[in-house]
């Protein structure tokens, strides 16, 4: 194999990985560059804590309710990155949408007319490097300080987990969010 500029940067393994994704032989995301020895070292993102709202609506579970729900804060440009919705089971024929960020005037104005509104619960938007365990330790950290979980959704996609929890109240939400931090920082490699 020929080595050039970028060999020297990326370390054969890292050229022969970032071609097989190019050629679709193998779906991961290189990060990184080679170290002295020529091995491919990962940079990992830090999980990164933040308070959030949620905007939410309740609205008659039936087709397109959710697309319906959507449409006037898409067509004012939202970009979303929450889409919650789910059927309220003690409340027959009710579902609930969850959606966030609505940020700014004109976000919040189609948010209203799609009978979205700014949510009391206070929630904490979790996202970072996944590594295996990792929603057992934010849940066990959370517990085990006496803190309930009003609602916990998480995902991972790619190399990456995210999680959205709500919190009774806004004390709960304080507390947990540093010891998510800490507890995440020890599982890293």
């Amino acid at each position: 194999m020929m080595r050039s500029a970028f060999h020297a940067v990326m370390g054969r393994r890292g050229v022969e990985e970032s071609i097989g994704t190019i050629t679709g032989e193998r779906r991961t995301m290189l990060v990184g560059g080679a170290n002295d020895e020529g091995s491919l070292e990962e940079e990992s993102m830090p999980i990164t804590v933040k308070q959030i709202i949620l905007w939410r609506s309740e609205v008659d579970n039936k087709p397109g309710a959710l697309a319906g729900t959507l449409e006037p804060p898409a067509k004012a440009g939202a970009d979303l990155k929450v889409i919650m919705g789910y059927k309220r089971p003690t409340a027959e024929g009710k579902a609930v949408i969850e959606v966030f960020p609505i940020t700014g005037k004109k976000l919040a104005a189609a948010a209203g007319t799609a009978g979205l509104s700014a949510a009391s619960i206070p929630t904490l938007l979790v996202e970072g490097d996944n590594k295996p365990g990792l929603g057992h330790t934010v849940a066990k950290i959370i517990g085990d300080s006496g803190v309930n979980i009003a609602f916990f959704v998480g995902q991972v996609i790619g190399r990456t987990f995210t999680a959205v929890i709500g919190f009774e109240t806004e004390d709960d939400a304080k507390k947990a969010a540093p010891l998510i931090k800490k507890a995440t920082k020890s599982t890293r490699a």
